[in-house]
């Protein structure tokens, strides 16, 4: 599953108070599909941190919402200033 159409049902069923088992299981694979990408825009870290963000700090089984976040740990430093290499050049 691509990230657009993951995001799309991910935010379709996010509040969703009872899913069918079908819309469950795609539920489920929307969220893995987000969690298992590498962040290329803020869009795209957004829309990753708000999945982690609705587990309510509950961690997964599966460990993708830790790797999630490294993923996101390593965009977020390619952006300037917050760079490790450019905070020490900075001070």
């Amino acid at each position: 599953m691509d990230f657009s159409t993951a995001k799309t049902i991910w935010s379709a069923n996010a509040t969703a108070d009872d899913l069918t088992e079908a819309q469950a299981a795609r539920f489920e694979q929307a969220e893995e599909a987000i969690l298992s990408h590498t962040p290329e825009t803020l869009d795209d870290l957004r829309d990753m941190l708000a999945v982690v963000v609705a587990q309510n700090g509950d961690t997964r089984s599966d460990k993708l919402d830790a790797e999630a976040l490294a993923r996101m740990l390593a965009f977020v430093d390619t952006l300037t200033p917050y760079r490790p290499d450019n905070r020490r050049a900075a001070a």
